[in-house]
């Protein structure tokens, strides 16, 4: 009999957005859900966001440090999301609950 190690990393970026991704059934954003509105700009943002750019999360604006596919919490599956700068260090959100900050 033979025992094998396997280690398997789950909560990292696995690239960039996969945009065949069936967003609009699988979004998530606390009271949003898979409203095609809300689904729709969240798209048309992610398409616009780029790394350095400043971002609105649930009223709170952070600067952008990665955007693609992330398999961490709380889908533990890849999905798009943007990682911000917090306080606390780096941050995972999916896509449906980041809106970009537009100037005036």
């Amino acid at each position: 009999m033979k025992f094998v190690t396997v280690t398997k990393r789950i909560g990292e970026l696995l690239g960039p957005i996969n945009w065949s991704f069936d967003f609009q059934s699988e979004s998530w954003d606390h009271g949003g859900g898979t409203n095609p509105i809300v689904v729709e700009q969240a798209m048309k943002d992610l398409h616009e966001i780029k790394v350095g750019d400043t971002v609105e999360v649930y009223g709170i604006t952070h600067k952008v440090l990665a955007i693609g596919m992330y398999d961490g919490w709380p889908h533990w599956r890849p999905y798009p999301s943007v990682c911000i700068e917090t306080h606390y260090g780096p941050e995972w959100h999916g896509f449906s609950s980041v809106r970009l900050q537009r100037g005036s």
